[in-house]
């Protein structure tokens, strides 16, 4: 029977702790309720930092790990070749997220605005290196070569255009972020190549997606790559 008595003193004073702590959420929930607005807001901001950090992890990520990992391989069919640019077509499609994440902030002078500028170069250095492995994997003797050569242009120029975003995000930093500032130089000197880098998408892609549905890998449409 002795052993029982710790058990009830427990017992006894977790009724009175459970007591206290009923009163104490009785006493606060006008607290909680007055302060319920302040929290979703917070809430909100803090959803949409956390979606532009996950954004520029990935792109982190990958320029630190699979661009630096060296094919050892060549494609040895069609359907390989395909199959080794699907994966790179992948990659891009993860970085135009964070990239879209990175401009928006920047348009709307978000929370991340003293990250964007990184975020977006980070962008322009991954695709530099899709390019890199874009020439060495070795598709052209499986894939048309004016399908490799539109890819190639797109990607330069989106490179190109990712830079001039990125001194854009820059301009708004270090002068006090103004809304939707679209006056600036730095992003109307980003309109020229991202038009030409589109204008090589759509022609890229009216080649690969025919490819990609015949073995089964994923199409795309130019606001994708």
């Amino acid at each position: 029977m002795a052993s029982g008595r710790p058990r009830l003193r427990w017992a006894a004073k977790a009724r009175v702790s459970a007591a206290f702590c009923l009163a104490g959420a009785v006493g606060g929930t006008g607290l909680y309720f007055s302060n319920l607005t302040y929290v979703r807001a917070g809430d909100e901001a803090a959803r949409s930092a956390a979606a532009a950090q996950q954004a520029a992890a990935a792109v982190q990520q990958a320029a630190t790990s699979e661009l630096q990992v060296p094919r050892e391989t060549k494609p040895t069919s069609k359907l390989q070749a395909a199959a080794d640019l699907a994966g790179l077509l992948s990659q891009s499609t993860s970085d135009r997220s964070a990239l879209l994440q990175a401009t928006n902030d920047v348009a709307s002078c978000g929370p991340l605005l003293s990250a964007d500028q990184a975020t977006i170069q980070q962008v322009a250095f991954v695709r530099r290196g899709l390019l890199t492995e874009l020439t060495s994997l070795g598709l052209g003797s499986y894939l048309p070569a004016a399908l490799l050569s539109d890819l190639t242009a797109a990607w330069q120029s989106s490179q190109q255009a990712d830079l001039d975003y990125a001194q854009w995000a820059s301009d708004e930093r270090s002068k006090g972020c103004t809304q939707y500032d679209f006056t600036d130089t730095s992003y109307g000197a980003a309109a020229e190549p991202d038009v030409q880098a589109s204008a090589d998408k759509d022609a890229f892609l009216a080649l690969w997606n025919p490819i990609a549905r015949k073995y089964g890998l994923p199409t795309y449409d130019a606001s994708q790559i």
